[in-house]
């Protein structure tokens, strides 16, 4: 598959809104205001006895069966301790059902409103998962073309994927595109070392303790430690604790080794939009500006401004852009049109 030119538009939030945490929590907060179309959530179930939730985007005047088989699939990949029904993805299924996208999102394990069965949840590098419902869409809806979108873990995960299928990804998948993604996760970073990145790092910590604390039965017959789990003061001592020994690593530092996106970009061979502030709030300066030049697949679109999964353009709840998002679906367009 050929390469794209694509050029962005410039990103132009209000003056008012250019702060970085600004962005992200407005992006947060405004999108919880939308409502949300309806959902039709289809179980399947994996090779090892557990199960994984897709919920399908029914907008109305543009459901699945008003846009018809030929119709392309977005599938979306949602960010940590996220779900296929968040704002921003509410907000995606819009506007793509709109531009003529059928959209789906895969909830990973113990994301979905029910725990997952296994002792394991899931972690940025978990492919498998994704693989496996891609291929139940390929096998449910054979007649359209896919592209893909990834939000912050979701967007690591997507260009891990992308990278370890290199050309023997399926030709229906045409193309895909990641905001804020990670390059280069340590579980340290902006998320445990800055005074407000701590406070983004620790809502997210306490909601993986949640789950282990619903689940410490039955991780306490595993590797995993949950007592060290329940005691973290930040991500990269939760993974040490869960996320390695669940799902075979040798330790943190093994895991972010495997799992970083940053080692899989030169592999990637489908057209890839790269959407990334660079004030974002979440990590560190990791943009591999090398490799990515190095990748004609790669299109960079990184901005000054923007935060984490922001991109707000506008400062009304009621009367604002989502610049990320727009470029997306523009991208998309240009290689469907190619």
């Amino acid at each position: 598959m050929q390469a794209i030119n694509f050029t962005i538009e410039p990103f132009n939030p209000h003056p008012l809104f250019t702060n970085a945490n600004v962005q992200t929590l407005s992006g947060e907060y405004f999108r919880k205001l939308q409502k949300s179309p309806p959902f039709r959530r289809v179980r399947i179930f994996t090779p090892d006895d557990d199960f994984l939730d897709l919920d399908f985007a029914e907008v109305e005047g543009y459901s699945w069966d008003e846009l018809g088989n030929d119709a392309p699939i977005l599938y979306l990949l949602h960010g940590l301790e996220g779900d296929a029904r968040r704002g921003y993805a509410v907000e995606l299924y819009r506007s793509a059902a709109k531009a003529g996208f059928r959209c789906v999102g895969i909830n990973y394990r113990s994301c979905s409103g029910v725990m997952n069965k296994q002792p394991r949840f899931y972690h940025m590098g978990a492919t498998g998962d994704v693989d496996f419902a891609l291929q139940y869409i390929m096998n449910q809806y054979p007649d359209a073309p896919i592209v893909m979108v990834g939000v912050s873990l979701g967007a690591n995960m997507l260009l891990k994927y992308f990278g370890e299928c290199g050309d023997s990804l399926s030709e229906r998948v045409v193309a895909g595109a990641v905001i804020s993604p990670p390059f280069v996760a340590t579980g340290t970073q902006k998320i445990s070392d800055d005074r407000i990145g701590k406070l983004y790092g620790g809502h997210l910590l306490g909601k993986l303790q949640a789950k282990v604390r619903q689940k410490a039965e039955m991780l306490s017959k595993t590797d995993a430690d949950v007592y060290a789990a329940l005691k973290a003061t930040n991500l990269r001592e939760f993974d040490e604790a869960i996320t390695a020994p669940l799902h075979g690593f040798t330790g943190a530092e093994d895991y972010y080794a495997q799992s970083n996106s940053i080692n899989f970009l030169a592999d990637i061979h489908r057209p890839t939009l790269l959407i990334r502030a660079e004030d974002d709030p979440f990590f560190n300066q990791d943009i591999p500006h090398d490799i990515i030049a190095g990748n004609e697949y790669l299109i960079p679109a990184f901005t000054s401004h923007g935060g984490h999964v922001g991109f707000l353009e506008g400062f009304s709840p009621f009367n604002y852009g989502n610049w990320a998002q727009r470029q997306v679906l523009r991208f998309f367009e240009a290689v469907l049109s190619a």
